[in-house]
């Protein structure tokens, strides 16, 4: 498994190189939960990706986020990168 991890790291690092995915969320969400979540696909590029931000639960973010990231043609994604109340980002090179 955690080869696994690190050969779609790997692809996604060489895939989305100089580039960076912002979430933002009002100051104000307080307790709330977003998640960045990335996977393989057979598109072109080959990296899907799926976000989820104000949610109640870190747990309800990252189904989500993974949902997301399906929806968008992903395979074998996984959550990146979470983080609470406010804002999030996941730059990669």
């Amino acid at each position: 498994m955690l080869q696994h991890h690190k050969m779609l790291a790997r692809v996604v690092s060489a895939t989305l190189a100089g580039a960076s995915l912002f979430v933002f969320v009002p100051a104000a969400a307080q307790e709330t939960h977003g998640v960045i979540a990335f996977g393989e696909t057979v598109q072109v590029n080959g990296v899907a990706y799926g976000f989820a931000w104000n949610f109640p639960t870190k747990d309800a973010a990252q189904a989500a986020a993974m949902d997301a990231c399906v929806s968008s043609g992903g395979t074998n994604c996984i959550p990146l990168a979470g983080f609470p109340n406010g804002c999030g980002a996941l730059a990669m090179d």
